[in-house]
């Protein structure tokens, strides 16, 4: 599991890199920016409820963490995976090219099987998780 981890945060920071060099940062059409600001905002208030014993880059929970659900957590289980992806899809979708599909289909495939990891892991830790998930969707609220 613990290869498994490394590889998917791998990927994921590579995706990112790759997006954050091949072009523009910031989106040229005014919705496609609001996406990219929505995108920083719920990360940005995912990283701000979490606490430091609980924040990490891998899917593995810490052993001294807690269940987090509060903030953008009461609405999705994964926000900052929904961050990363908002984000990335409004740089793909502002100057679509090819490549940058198939690095966002990477991408989106990646964060779900690392969101899939997690979520196996999450319950073994927290007996909590499994009614937590029942009230919550995975990356999009009320849909997903």
């Amino acid at each position: 599991m613990v290869l498994a981890s490394f590889a998917l945060v791998g990927i994921q920071f590579s995706i990112l890199f790759y997006f954050a060099v091949s072009g523009n940062l910031i989106a040229d059409q005014w919705y496609l920016i609001l996406a990219e600001v929505l995108g920083v905002f719920l990360g940005i208030w995912a990283i701000t409820v979490m606490n430091q014993a609980t924040m990490s880059i891998f899917p593995q929970p810490k052993m001294n963490g807690n269940l987090i659900v509060a903030g953008p957590y009461q609405f999705i289980r994964h926000p900052m995976y929904t961050a990363i992806l908002l984000f990335c899809l409004a740089i793909a979708l502002s100057n679509p090219t090819t490549i940058k599909w198939i690095m966002y289909a990477v991408l989106l495939v990646n964060q779900l099987i690392k969101l899939h990891l997690e979520e196996s892991m999450l319950l073994k830790q927290y007996p909590e998780y499994e009614a937590y998930r029942k009230t919550t969707k995975k990356l999009i609220p009320y849909l997903f």
